[in-house]
């Protein structure tokens, strides 16, 4: 192990790839971002292996598939570093996160609790994410190498109260005024949903990532002013999206498997900034981030672990396909493909990487295709239930590979 080395993880719930400027959003103002982008290693393909927080927090963690049943005993990462004398933290203002049953494995933790219900903070400082990063940054002013502080922040999923105006300077004259709610929309649309309706959501969601650019400003300046920093990791990415309306719903209510939900930011900032500016498209899951942590500090993931390291992307599967999980639903993402199935209900089929966020189902026009997927996915929740051995699908090129 090297314990000249640390590793700081932000964990941002309910951030969209898709309102970022790294990630193509060109009217979201995100400096902080832009900037980490170009320190950093993207990863353009980040996609969540479930909706459900705590079975993400698994992933991390434990390195297992959310499709794996049960509670297995497989060591964490967390309890194998401590072991090893990492001085291992969790800060959270996150409840589920905190009361994770994995979350004892950290040597500390500071939980941040926040029951009221929500109000607009009359500064950036003064919002949830604002206080939580400022209490973090006092943790880290406390030590020393080696260390690895996973902050998980829970944002938009918890509270949409940036200061009124930030949200407001999104709407142009002709506009309507975003909706000033602070606690976070969760509903389904009507047939007939006025489009200025999820003009405003968009404005007030927009307000929302821009106050975090400026909260994770701070803290990355606070990072860089650090000791350790020339020796630290660090790792930006979120568990989930935020639907906006894209499918019909708003919110928890959208939580299924399309890319407003799955299609998360993730970027690896190396201490000596090797892979700066660089993109990976290769299909990555949330057990990557704790092999990426393993390989980092020189430990020995246990042998069902199934991520695979970010240090070196050229290492990284381009033919890589991956699978998503939720409650009677699933998804299968290969490099060219989104097939999703939710039985009894006809299978849905999305072009990759030009489709982006499933506009354009072509299911009816692909039935090879289709049958292709399908017969992967029964055959991944097969071996699932019979091993806990990593065992991502594996298909013929034709299905991973975009035809030239």
């Amino acid at each position: 192990m090297d314990k000249a080395r640390s590793a700081i993880v932000v964990v941002v719930d309910r951030l969209g790839s898709g309102f970022l400027g790294p990630y193509g959003n060109t009217w979201v103002d995100s400096p902080t971002w832009n900037r980490l982008a170009g320190e950093s290693l993207l990863f353009e393909s980040a996609l969540t292996d479930t909706v459900c927080l705590e079975t993400v927090y698994r992933s991390y963690w434990q390195g297992l598939h959310a499709a794996v049943p049960g509670q297995p005993q497989t060591p964490t990462f967390p309890q194998q570093a401590t072991e090893q004398g990492i001085d291992t933290l969790l800060i959270t203002d996150c409840e589920r996160v905190g009361q994770h049953p994995l979350a004892r494995d950290f040597a500390s933790g500071t939980a941040l609790s926040r029951t009221e219900t929500p109000v607009e903070a009359r500064s950036i400082d003064e919002t949830r994410s604002g206080l939580l990063f400022a209490a973090a940054m006092d943790e880290l002013a406390t030590r020393s190498h080696p260390y690895c502080l996973w902050l998980h922040a829970a944002a938009m999923n918890a509270a949409w109260d940036s200061p009124y105006a930030i949200r407001e300077a999104f709407a142009d004259e002709e506009d309507p005024p975003p909706p000033d709610l602070v606690s976070p929309p969760n509903y389904t649309l009507d047939a007939h949903v006025d489009p200025d309706e999820l003009l405003g959501l968009s404005h007030a969601y927009a307000g929302e990532v821009c106050a975090l650019d400026r909260v994770l400003d701070a803290f990355l300046d606070a990072v860089s002013q650090l000791p350790t920093a020339d020796q630290t990791l660090l790792i930006v990415t979120s568990p989930r999206g935020f639907p906006l309306g894209e499918h019909g719903k708003v919110g928890t209510a959208g939580d299924h498997l399309f890319g407003e939900t799955l299609h998360v930011p993730l970027l690896v900032r190396l201490a000596d900034r090797h892979c700066a500016s660089r993109r990976c498209r290769s299909l990555v899951q949330p057990a990557d981030l704790g092999a990426t942590l393993y390989d980092w500090f020189g430990l020995l993931a246990p042998d069902d672990h199934w991520g695979t390291s970010l240090l070196a992307p050229a290492t990284i599967d381009p033919k890589r396909s991956l699978v998503a999980v939720a409650d009677g639903e699933q998804a299968l993402r290969t490099p060219i493909w989104h097939f999703r199935s939710q039985p009894p209900t006809s299978p849905l089929l999305f072009a990759k990487p030009d489709d982006r966020w499933e506009v354009n189902e072509v299911a009816d026009r692909c039935p090879d295709v289709v049958a292709e997927l399908a017969a992967a996915l029964e055959r991944f929740a097969g071996q699932v239930q019979s091993s806990r051995s990593p065992c991502l699908p594996q298909l013929a090129d034709e299905f991973v590979i975009e035809a030239r």
